[in-house]
C-alpha cells in the first residue's frame, strides 16, 4: 500500500492554493482590468492575502473566496481588518455558526442596493 507523507499532502495543498490563486488573479484581471490595473504588479500578493484571510473566517470554497475576491476589489481595495466603517461586515465574517457559502450569502444581501439604507 502507498503512503503519503504529511509533507507531500502539505506540499500539494501548497501547490493547488497557488494555482488557485494565479487562476483568480487571472479572472479578477479580466472582469476588473481598471482596479487590477491600479495594483498592479502587487496583485499576485494581494490575491495570496484575501486568500489567507478568507482561510481565518473559514471561507474555503473556492467559489466563495473568488466571491470574496471579487468584492474586496471592488468594494475593499484598500481593506483594513481594523477598519471600524466595516463592523457589519465583521459581525458576519466572525459569525460562528455560519459556513462560508452562509457568510458570502449575508455580505451579498448587505450589499444590494438599499440593503445598508434601512
Amino acid at each position: 500500500m502507498m503512503k503519503i507523507r504529511q509533507a507531500q499532502l502539505d506540499a500539494m495543498r501548497l501547490s493547488l492554493i497557488a494555482e488557485f490563486e494565479c487562476e483568480a488573479a487571472a479572472h479578477l484581471r479580466s472582469r476588473f482590468p481598471e482596479k487590477t490595473a491600479e495594483i498592479g504588479a502587487a496583485l499576485g500578493e494581494y490575491v495570496s492575502e484575501w486568500v489567507r484571510f478568507a482561510e481565518r473566517q473559514d471561507i474555503r470554497m473556492k467559489s466563495d473566496v473568488l466571491r470574496l475576491l471579487e468584492y474586496s476589489i471592488y468594494y475593499w481595495p484598500h481593506f483594513n481588518e481594523s477598519e471600524e466603517a466595516l463592523d457589519w461586515l465583521w459581525a458576519i465574517l466572525r459569525h460562528p455558526v455560519l459556513d462560508g457559502t452562509d457568510k458570502l450569502d449575508r455580505i451579498d444581501r448587505e450589499l444590494s442596493p438599499g440593503a445598508r439604507d434601512a
